[in-house]
């Protein structure tokens, strides 16, 4: 019998042993993952500030302001006029509320004090620094904006001052600065701030009474 005669017709699906394999793919479809992936990383990246970087920026900035306060009021007793301390006290010379709410009628006066104890046994000399912001509704009763108010030891003193809000301007919290200095051998003085939170009475409602 005669054979069948081989055909150089390879049939499809099939290919020479040895052939190189070719492969075509779109490029764009393998950079969209990496894109993404990319992008992703990068939000990562951003985060927003913990509780703790927000207190501690907190704490940063209370630290400056303070420091910025021992510069400025060190400066005012170096100036020859005011010259009566030179150093920070390690020690309390004086008591003082650290905050006060004043609460007061609208375009009504009303009186408030504040106390300081002298805590050592030289007599503590108490002035009047700054009031921020500076409120033109304040006035003092008993201390001297030029002089300081001496407390002998042991003793205190009451300060007295009024909120007047006769042109009935908006309430603002305000903060009031006093120095306690010490006039000894050693002649230091302390920084006293006092939060006033200044807050407007709200009118109460009163129910009619009808009277047959």
């Amino acid at each position: 019998m005669n054979k069948p005669q081989r055909t150089g017709l390879i049939k499809s699906g099939t290919r020479k042993k040895g052939s190189p394999i070719f492969r075509t793919h779109n490029a764009s479809e393998q950079e969209k993952p990496i894109a993404s992936v990319n992008l992703q990383s990068r939000e990562d990246l951003v985060e927003e500030p913990s509780a703790q970087e927000t207190y501690e920026s907190t704490d940063r900035e209370a630290f400056n302001s303070k420091v910025e306060r021992f510069i400025e009021i060190s400066k005012h007793f170096s100036s020859p006029l005011h010259k009566t301390a030179s150093y920070l006290s390690d020690h309390t010379l004086v008591s003082y509320p650290s905050s006060l709410r004043v609460e007061y009628k609208r375009g009504g006066v009303v009186t408030e004090h504040i106390k300081f104890c002298n805590l050592v046994l030289e007599p503590i000399y108490v002035k009047l620094f700054k009031l921020v912001p500076d409120l033109e509704q304040i006035k003092y009763i008993n201390l001297s904006l030029s002089r300081s108010k001496r407390i002998p030891p042991g003793l205190s003193f009451n300060l007295g001052f009024v909120y007047d809000d006769v042109n009935e301007k908006p309430a603002v919290n305000a903060k009031i600065i006093f120095v306690a200095s010490r006039k000894t051998t050693t002649p230091c003085y302390q920084v006293c701030e006092i939060n006033l939170q200044i807050d407007v009475q709200k009118n109460r409602k009163v129910d009619s009474v009808s009277f047959f």
